[in-house]
């Protein structure tokens, strides 16, 4: 006996003459591969005890349920002497016999191999387990001209067949003919970058099998099929879509998107299938490496309402690998992922983040920043609101708009208002419009109950980014106490962020106070013309479109001025003075400016020359002087 092989003895009292009655004294059945739908050969060493004569018919059985080729019956032999063993055999699938004679006579206690490529099957088999889809096969051979019959041919169980062929997984035993390994994904993890309402977002996979994946399979093509993926539609159409290098590297794995195929065959893409709960298929592109990593990125956009990750699943069916959960994140981000804790959208605290790298696990809608800075705190003064935001959802043009609520403490005469750029030249206002589409416009809605301000979408907003933009605005004329502004959402009319809150107050006016007031005549002569200076001193600024209305009591007796070379009362004059300590602040004419007598008081209206943006809430200036002049006439 040789080893690994087996060699017969002849029972006990049976007499033969060796040159009349032959046996095989030697037999070993091995193979090269045990992958499932891989090209395997399969290997028969003999060696017999007598010279076979030309045209000796040895069957091999035991082969049932392979794929000799494309010809069922027949099948090209490999041989250890071409002289004596045929080049091509006849194979029955449905006996599952090879059948094969002899070129020209053999020698005994000769060995001769002869092998034969099988293309191993997929589907389960006898023996099949947790890891093989089928055990070893039980092949015998026999010869038409030996008495001896079928002889049942040994298997190799010593060979290993990584060490050999680096064959991954393999165990000794798995030499033995037909031993088919089960295939499985011994790595498939998957992650997204965005997790925001309606963002776009990018899909990172990465997969392993435990063997290759051909890019067919009894001429099937090769289905990897990621699925389960969304339980509400992103308003993508079924399609290829590209896929991509993962961002950066990942604990030093390649990236592999040109490795796999769409189903019609173009590299480099994936089928997105929204049917369901939506697929990804994906065919390789050439015969997969087993236990490498790959890893691509596929970009897909995220849907528009609320979502929560589903319980992915990956298989390859033509490869019998049934459906299993794809694997997310767990305890910590991996380097594969782009979420970060420095996100003002998102948790600060890592493990609370990685919820977050489940594919279409999104963040309710928000605001992650809302502020809103005013300019002034003056009664009818020109406020102008700096607006910042950032939103965890993206937002799109249309029928999308932003309404700005509770600017209580504002007003202003037109239906439409500017917007300007607060972002520092990346004109962030021309992504707004107003109702009648004008880009870089608002629209000003005020009633007895509300004052509103509103903004509609120009151009597609996206989540995590900080939009700038102001408007300006008049202050009322009356002390209005502090109080929130509000920013909501809405598209086509349902809200899509309630109203919210923005950080800091902006309903602010000044109550206007009169701190200090002087006041001298020119003359104490009854009956003279007398002109009274009033130094005032107010802690708010005077503004053109707001007069100052002044009434002074305690003058009783007074009267209009009298004009003794004409003979007549006066008109009504009154006039603005000047402090040298400051710049002109009121009008030295009378244009625009009254004046009413009464036996005891004068009321005056006096119209300012500052505009609405001479001063702002950040002036050092804290309290103002005027000086009036006005004309009387004393008593008698």
């Amino acid at each position: 006996s040789n080893s690994g092989g087996s060699s017969l003895s002849i029972p006990n009292g049976l007499s033969f003459t060796p040159s009349a009655v032959c046996f095989f004294t030697f037999l070993l059945a091995s193979q090269d591969n045990p992958y499932p739908c891989h090209r395997n050969r399969i290997s028969i060493t003999f060696k017999t005890s007598a010279d076979l004569p030309k045209g000796t018919r040895l069957t091999i059985s035991g082969l049932e349920h392979i794929v000799t080729g494309p010809d069922a019956t027949s099948v090209d032999l490999f041989v250890s002497d071409s002289e004596v063993l045929p080049t091509t055999g006849k194979f029955s699938n449905s006996t599952g016999g090879l059948i094969f004679e002899l070129s020209k006579d053999s020698i005994k206690d000769l060995d001769y191999a002869i092998s034969f490529d099988v293309l191993n099957p997929t589907a389960e088999g006898i023996g099949n387990s947790a890891r093989l889809l089928r055990s070893a096969a039980t092949l015998q051979i026999e010869a038409d001209k030996l008495c001896v019959g079928k002889s049942t041919i040994p298997n190799d169980y010593k060979t290993c067949l990584y060490q050999r062929y680096g064959i991954q997984g393999a165990r000794p035993g798995d030499a033995a003919p037909l031993v088919v390994l089960r295939g499985f994904f011994s790595y498939k993890k998957i992650g997204q970058s965005s997790p925001y309402q309606g963002a776009e977002n990018t899909i990172t996979v990465t997969l392993a099998s435990t063997v290759p994946l051909q890019p067919s399979c009894n001429g099937q093509d090769v289905q990897i099929k990621i699925y389960n993926l969304l339980s509400q539609p992103n308003g993508i159409d079924s399609r290829d879509v590209a896929l991509f290098p993962m961002r950066g590297k990942c604990n030093g794995r390649d990236s592999d998107p040109l490795s796999f195929k769409s189903v019609d065959g173009k590299v480099g893409y994936g089928y997105w299938n929204k049917t369901g709960a939506a697929s990804l298929t994906l065919v390789p592109a050439v015969a997969t490496v087993p236990s490498h990593e790959y890893v691509f990125s596929f970009r897909m956009k995220n849907p528009s309402v609320p979502h929560s990750n589903n319980a992915v699943s990956i298989s390859c069916e033509s490869m019998n690998i049934s459906a299993v959960p794809m694997d997310f994140d767990t305890g910590e981000i991996s380097c594969c992922s782009t979420l970060s804790t420095s996100s003002l959208c998102l948790p600060k605290v890592a493990s609370d983040l990685v919820a977050y790298s489940r594919p279409f696990n999104l963040v309710e809608n928000k605001f992650c920043l809302l502020e809103m800075q005013r300019s002034s705190v003056f009664p009818c003064g020109r406020n102008c609101i700096d607006l910042t935001f950032v939103m965890s959802f993206s937002v799109s043009e249309g029928d999308s708009v932003f309404t700005i609520s509770g600017l209580l403490g504002l007003t202003w005469p037109s239906a439409n208002v500017t917007l300007q750029d607060g972002s520092g030249g990346l004109n962030h206002q021309h992504l707004f419009k107003d109702i009648g589409n004008v880009v870089g416009q608002a629209n000003w809605y005020s009633s007895p109950s509300s004052k509103t301000l509103k903004m509609y979408v120009a151009s597609p907003l996206n989540s995590e980014i900080e939009y700038k933009l102001r408007f300006c605005l008049y202050n009322i004329d009356q002390y209005q106490e502090p109080s929130y502004a509000y920013l909501e959402v809405s598209h086509s009319g349902v809200s899509q962020i309630p109203q919210t809150a923005a950080a800091s107050m902006i309903n602010d006016v000044r109550a206007a106070n009169v701190q200090t007031f002087v006041f001298a005549g020119s003359s104490s002569v009854p009956c003279d013309n007398n002109e009274i200076s009033m130094k005032l001193q107010l802690n708010v600024p005077l503004y053109e479109r707001c007069p100052l209305k002044i009434t002074v009591t305690g003058l009783n007796g007074i009267s209009r001025p009298y004009d003794p070379i004409e003979g007549i009362v006066s008109s009504d004059n009154v006039m603005f003075g000047t402090m040298s300590s400051y710049t002109v602040i009121l009008d030295t004419s009378s244009a625009g400016n009254s004046i009413a007598y009464t036996s005891s008081s004068i009321k005056m209206n006096l119209t300012a020359l500052y505009s609405a943006d001479n001063f702002s809430t950040g002036t050092a200036q804290t309290e103002w002087w005027y000086m009036i002049k006005f004309n009387t006439s004393n008593p008698s």
